[in-house]
């Protein structure tokens, strides 16, 4: 959960497993977006997983979503504050996604590997590897 001045802002869900840290889910209350509260707690949460490679996933930039300048705001909140293109695409339960890290490298391999590690056959078992982007 994020607070900031004892109020309830948003809230990071992540999955850290080996040595890695896969930020899952990350939200900040619209109403309060654009006030530096996101970059702040993405600081915040790559300092404190520095001895981890940190990356998330986030969704394939697409003209023809629905979502797809979303998209776009996105990929460049995070570039703007660190992360970078890993150059791994993966398709995950039917959505294509691609991965950025913070000063790490993260091959499709070990994105995977965390996923069994953390949820079985099951869910791991819907990723699917895209073409390599760099």
């Amino acid at each position: 959960m994020l607070e900031h001045d004892e109020e309830f802002v948003g809230f990071a869900i992540t999955i850290n497993e080996l040595d890695m840290v896969l930020l899952d889910y990350f939200a900040v209350c619209e109403n309060l977006r654009s006030g530096g509260l996101g970059s702040q707690a993405l600081k915040l949460l790559q300092e404190k997983y520095a001895d981890k490679r940190f990356f998330l996933e986030i969704e394939c930039e697409d003209e023809t979503a629905k979502n797809a300048a979303e998209r776009v705001r996105r990929k460049e909140f995070y570039l703007r504050n660190g992360m970078s293109e890993l150059g791994v695409k993966a398709n995950v339960y039917t959505v294509d996604m691609e991965l950025l890290g913070y000063n790490c490298e993260v091959s499709f391999k070990d994105y995977e590997q965390l996923y069994y590690a953390s949820y079985g056959n099951m869910i791991a078992g819907n990723i699917v590897e895209k073409e390599r982007m760099i």
